[in-house]
């Protein structure tokens, strides 16, 4: 996971208004988020659900980008699965929080 957070630390660095660079920093934060929500799966409690907040803050970082990538007509086709591994991996998170939330009450 350190080293998916550097990759966004130097991303964000080297980060311009360039549809390649925004694309680099979307695809670093994505694999943070993967990094941070594959961690979650060997936490329990209020780590558990920080972790996924943590990842869900990373992939929908990841998506706003890809988004705006798509709508203005600039995200190469090999951000495409990435925007949506993005969108999946969100869906999945808020599932995961939802039961949580539930098994805490």
């Amino acid at each position: 996971m350190q080293a998916a957070q550097k990759a966004v630390d130097l991303a964000r660095q080297a980060a311009d208004p360039q549809p390649a660079s925004q694309l680099e920093l979307a695809e670093a934060l994505a694999l943070l988020g993967y990094s941070q929500f594959e961690a979650a799966r060997f936490t329990q409690g209020p780590e558990y659900s920080n972790a996924l907040h943590c990842a869900e803050q990373s992939y929908a970082e990841a998506r706003r980008i890809l988004t705006a990538l798509q709508q203005a007509g600039t995200l190469p086709e090999t951000g495409r699965s990435t925007l949506g591994d993005a969108v999946n991996a969100l869906a999945t998170i808020a599932a995961k929080l939802a039961e949580t939330a539930v098994a805490n009450r």
